[in-house]
């Protein structure tokens, strides 16, 4: 056992895993894409978005869970209840899969995917999309987006 002489200092450090991040406050009634940026600012991530019929402009955050100002592990997703209405389906052929479905379910959308094969086109990359890029689509209707994989 190691002895300490009375008066000498002792430093703890505590930790506690990850981190911890705030659900920022003030996210209520501000747009889809500014909430988004203050969730990924603060550690955080949009998990999901649920569309609700509102009075609200298309693409308002109505509701957040965990409530706002509460206390989670950093990159936890965050729910967003969002104003239903239309929104513009966003470019994404010739982007990867992940990122394809990462912009869609930012905006909104429910992802669907299908494969096809395209030698003159990068493996992993949208090769096309129904609906396409800026047609106005209902918050929570799917888009289906093709990938494009190797054949096995």
């Amino acid at each position: 056992t190691s002895k300490v002489s009375q008066g000498s200092s002792v430093t703890l450090t505590l930790s506690d895993g990850p981190g911890d991040a705030i659900v920022p406050i003030g996210l209520i009634g501000k747009p889809l894409e500014e909430v988004r940026s203050a969730l990924v600012a603060a550690g955080l991530r949009v998990s999901r978005t649920i569309a609700v019929d509102s009075e609200q402009e298309p693409g308002i955050v109505l509701k957040v869970t965990p409530e706002p100002g509460s206390t989670v592990e950093a990159g936890t997703g965050v729910v967003l209840e969002i104003a239903s209405g239309n929104v513009q389906v966003p470019q994404l052929v010739g982007v990867n899969e992940i990122e394809a479905r990462t912009l869609l379910t930012q905006a909104g959308f429910l992802v669907k995917t299908v494969e096809a094969y395209d030698a003159n086109q990068p493996i992993g990359n949208v090769l096309a999309q129904a609906p396409s890029a800026g047609e106005t689509k209902i918050i929570g209707s799917s888009v289906t987006i093709t990938i494009n994989k190797a054949p096995s």
